[in-house]
């Protein structure tokens, strides 16, 4: 299992040119449209916090979760600064728990990606049906297949004065295996090294469908990123939308 150790560090950096704004005002129209206008949400998968931030600052009650306490401190930090209250969980994707149901989860930037196997997407999807209201709505994306297959055999290197970092990239089947040393300086100006490997898979689209209707949603929807087209071959990232089914009275 990755300890994200590494990469929570510098993740925030590593991800500065991604417009968090507007990927968090696209969830956000998702959710209204499906009549989510406002109430708990659970963020899922939520790293350092970056989009738990926002969506507190959209009028949602939040509770951030993840299962790397590196990348919770992180977001603790960061929220303890915001004004905002949030609570925050050490949970993985696999073992959703909340003590009371929410009206929307959602898992921004291919938490489901690191879910590798059939048995660990079902789980969340379960969790996640669980732990919503009736007429509640899961949000999450992946990047596509085609992106990570893309990805096969790249390599990647790039020297950001006090950040330094090599990435090589393998296809296995459906998984790519992502090799990353950061080099990060200390304040005595040497440099620490440290190594991870993250696996990611490259899920079909429409297994994902089947596997969320198996779950009890309904209404699912597949978009191509921050759209409401169908997905293209060309698209990097792909977003699923689905509503937990009401009870009949």
């Amino acid at each position: 299992m990755t300890s994200y150790q590494a990469l929570a560090e510098i993740y925030d950096q590593l991800m500065d040119d991604v417009d968090r704004e507007r990927w968090c005002g696209y969830l956000v129209s998702l959710l209204h449209e499906r009549g989510v206008n406002g109430g708990r949400i659970l963020d899922a998968a939520c790293g350092t916090g970056e989009m738990t931030y926002r969506l507190l600052r959209a009028g949602f009650d939040v509770t951030g979760s993840d299962r790397s306490e590196e990348m919770l401190r992180i977001a603790r930090e960061r929220l303890r600064g915001s004004g905002k209250r949030c609570m925050l969980i050490r949970q993985d994707l696999t073992r959703i728990e909340m003590p009371g149901p929410v009206d929307a989860v959602s898992c921004a930037c291919d938490g489901v990606n690191y879910l590798t196997d059939e048995s660990a997407v079902r789980a969340f999807f379960e969790g996640a049906y669980n732990a919503l209201k009736d007429g509640g709505v899961l949000l999450f994306d992946i990047s596509s297949a085609s992106k990570l297959r893309g990805m096969d055999g790249q390599f990647y290197a790039e020297d950001r004065g006090q950040i330094a970092y090599i990435w090589n990239n393998r296809m296995e089947g459906d998984l790519l295996k992502m090799d990353l040393t950061f080099f990060t300086e200390r304040d005595d100006g040497l440099y620490v090294r440290m190594d991870e490997t993250h696996t990611q898979r490259a899920h079909d689209e429409n297994k994902l469908h089947g596997m969320l209707e198996d779950a009890g949603f309904t209404d699912v929807c597949v978009y191509g990123f921050q759209t409401e087209r169908a997905p293209e071959q060309t698209d990097d990232r792909i977003q699923f939308a689905a509503v937990k089914k009401e009870r009949r009275r």
